[in-house]
């Protein structure tokens, strides 16, 4: 860290002045990016993933699955 360094306007680490709402976006988009890279190859992304995971999970039915995957409908649509 450089301790000559000053916060402010164009700062771009301004941490203490962000909420933890900022924080929890900042990770989700993160990990969004990282599951995009990593499966790209396999040509799905994130949500597919969380899909397959949720059917690996045990639900085999539509109604399951459906009951598994309402929290991510309800976190809005990815980002894109």
């Amino acid at each position: 860290m450089n301790p000559e360094h000053r916060h402010g306007p164009g700062c771009d680490h301004d941490a203490e002045d962000r909420p933890i709402g900022w924080w929890v976006k900042q990770v989700d988009r993160m990990i969004e990016e990282s599951f995009d890279r990593l499966l790209a190859g396999e040509g799905i992304g994130r949500r597919h993933w969380q899909a397959l995971n949720a059917v690996a999970g045990g639900a085999d039915t539509p109604a399951a699955l459906d009951a598994a995957l309402a929290p991510l409908r309800a976190a809005g649509p990815p980002p894109p």
